[in-house]
């Protein structure tokens, strides 16, 4: 066992800082919190597990590939913006919903509740150039109070989409 303790302790040591600095650098909670039920005007990023209601607005539906490497595949993801329940003339995007489901087929707007992580928005999540974009492809625009919503559970029309741990 002394022969291997020159070799294990560092190695223990390297493990445990890279895990620390990647979620004090990443922002993550080591414990997911509680799921906090909300609604829009109290979306907060102080609470970032909430359960939301809402209506996705399919007609500016940004494609996102976000590269792999030698370990983890390419992965999609599909960023579409959130608004209350009923609402189809607000053109302020306030969530903005980024997740690898992809949107319905044929479908302008979604009734659905969502559980997930808020966060501000992150340029390696929501790239610089995605208000550019959707602005060119409709009147659709960000308020300064935007937030990312990444759901691991999306509930609509009866039918439950989840993002399993082993595909994170």
């Amino acid at each position: 066992m002394k022969r291997y303790l020159p070799f294990l302790v560092p190695f223990v040591v390297i493990v445990f800082v890279g895990v620390g600095v990647k979620f004090w650098v990443s922002g993550e909670d080591l414990v997911p919190q509680p799921v906090v039920e909300t609604n829009f005007a109290d979306l907060d990023p102080q609470e970032p597990y909430v359960r939301i209601e809402g209506m996705a607005h399919y007609p500016v539906v940004i494609n996102q590939t976000v590269p792999g490497n030698l370990f983890v595949a390419d992965k999609k993801y599909y960023l579409f913006p959130l608004f209350p329940k009923h609402e189809t003339a607000d053109r302020a995007i306030r969530v903005m919903v980024r997740t690898e489901r992809p949107p319905e087929d044929l479908v302008s707007y979604e009734f659905m509740t969502l559980e997930g992580r808020i966060s501000a928005p992150d340029h390696r999540k929501l790239p610089f150039n995605t208000e550019i974009a959707i602005g060119k492809r409709s009147d659709y625009f960000f308020t300064d109070q935007m937030v990312l919503l990444e759901p691991w559970k999306i509930e609509s029309d009866g039918e439950v989409w989840e993002l399993h741990p082993e595909t994170e």
